[in-house]
């Protein structure tokens, strides 16, 4: 399992991009959306300012292991500049691939650096929940607007 735990994710893992700690954002302006499987103890709780259908920023708190905390920092840094629909691809891509072990690793970014982890179905959850919370953000705020 050690093959896992790459130096980019460990880089991840400790210094994450986007991470706003335990205290989460208190900033007015921000959509939160939290995220966790029922089966894991692991949690995310995403905050996104977007513009129109632009994401601008992401930022995150949650805990769990390692996988989750680097796939947090990648997949919080890849959707930031994209539109809702770009990122929901991507998110459903990421979800899909590492379900699936049918990972498009060209299309994914550096996302692509936890491959290893589709082999390992327990770590699959914690690198594919960050993508499962956008998708559900971005529908979220989509049916919120189509009120």
């Amino acid at each position: 399992m050690s093959q896992i735990y790459t130096d980019a994710i460990l880089r991840h893992s400790k210094t994450p991009q986007n991470f706003v700690g335990q205290v989460g954002m208190r900033e007015p302006g921000w959509f939160t959306v939290a995220g966790k499987f029922p089966s894991c103890s692991e949690n995310i709780i995403l905050y996104i300012r977007y513009t129109g259908e632009i994401i601008d920023d992401v930022k995150w708190t949650g805990s769990g292991s390692t996988i989750l905390i680097a796939s947090a920092s990648i997949s919080s840094q890849h959707v930031i500049g994209k539109s809702f629909s770009d990122a929901f691809v991507w998110a459903d891509k990421v979800f899909t691939g590492f379900s699936t072990k049918t990972l498009e690793l060209d299309q994914l970014g550096d996302i692509a650096l936890l491959e290893p982890v589709k082999d390992y179905p327990r770590r699959v959850k914690s690198a594919i929940l960050p993508a499962h919370t956008i998708k559900l953000a971005i529908s979220k705020i989509r049916a919120q607007h189509a009120r």
